[in-house]
């Protein structure tokens, strides 16, 4: 099951959007801003809790500082008679205020049974069309939709095929994917590619952003060389040499075993050192409660 979430809120924040009337002036400035936010990782951490012997930490970030000393973050608690659904939720909220203008959706959020929903920047998405007869929900929309009406992913998923979700004014400038995981441990990735829904088992339960998912988990292959261990592969070849050089070949200090794992700040980067890094430190020190995988995020993090 999930125990809870954690969020990366220092100079940053989960990302809140809901774009109300406003002059068109106004609009411009907030759309601009959005580029800015385009760095978004969520890392899952299992330690030994709950019913099914497993818990998981979500950990996350979404890199949206105070622009122009305009932005807030906060936490809000959301009750079910409120939220208009069955569950009420808690969400970390970025308010962007300009004038009349308040920016205000939520990014992220747990509700009351469990289940969590996270938005990540994702912009390939493709959303659907509009269809008469068939309720449609914009997609920055998607979350607290899904958190006052479901329980579970498999809920989700069917309020999600019972809908079609659709761009908006706010999709020239921002996109999303989402992470979706229940109380159960089930965790998946919805993803709308070419206007269709794509559901991912998210099994290696990392995510980032552009490119697609898919993607990201052929291109965990680039990098299976990557050990959890001081190389020592090669010390069959070694030969002692003249000029107090020693034996070679032999690496010389550490971490020499992640030579290769990328350094930048990229999404395909982010998501390579979260799946590795991640499974390096459960395979040298597995999780013993909550704390350490709340440790652990920080760090990946």
């Amino acid at each position: 099951g999930y125990f809870g979430l954690f969020f990366g809120l220092e100079k940053q924040g989960a990302l809140f959007f809901r774009i109300y009337s406003c002059s068109k002036a106004m609009r411009s400035l907030a759309l601009a801003l959005l580029p800015l936010a385009w760095a978004c990782s969520y890392v899952e951490i299992p330690y030994p809790a709950g019913e099914n012997g497993t818990s998981y930490m979500i950990g996350r970030t979404m890199e949206f500082s105070n622009l122009a000393g305009l932005t807030k973050h906060h936490v809000e608690v959301v009750p079910a008679y409120l939220a208009g659904g069955k569950h009420g939720y808690v969400a970390p909220v970025t308010t962007l205020g300009l004038s009349a203008l308040h920016v205000k959706v939520p990014g992220e959020g747990m509700n009351d049974v469990g289940l969590t929903v996270s938005a990540l920047m994702f912009m390939e998405s493709v959303y659907e069309e509009r269809q008469d007869g068939v309720p449609a929900v914009k997609f920055e929309d998607v979350i607290p939709q899904l958190l006052t009406h479901c329980d579970t992913v498999a809920s989700a998923l069917a309020f999600l095929a019972s809908v079609r979700v659709v761009r908006s004014l706010l999709s020239m400038e921002a996109r999303f994917h989402w992470a979706i995981a229940d109380a159960s441990g089930h965790s998946v990735v919805v993803e709308y590619l070419q206007g269709q829904r794509k559901v991912s088992q998210n099994t290696p339960r990392v995510l980032t952003n552009d490119p697609n998912l898919e993607w990201h988990w052929r291109n965990l292959n680039t990098y299976s060389n990557l050990s959890p261990y001081y190389p020592s592969q090669n010390s069959f070849l070694e030969v002692e040499t003249d000029h107090n050089v020693g034996r070679v070949p032999h690496p010389v200090g550490h971490g020499w075993n992640l030579h290769g794992l990328p350094g930048d700040s990229s999404a395909v980067s982010r998501f390579v050192r979260l799946f590795y890094l991640r499974g390096y430190a459960l395979h040298t020190a597995p999780m013993k409660d909550e704390s350490d995988a709340t440790v652990l995020g920080t760090a990946l993090l």
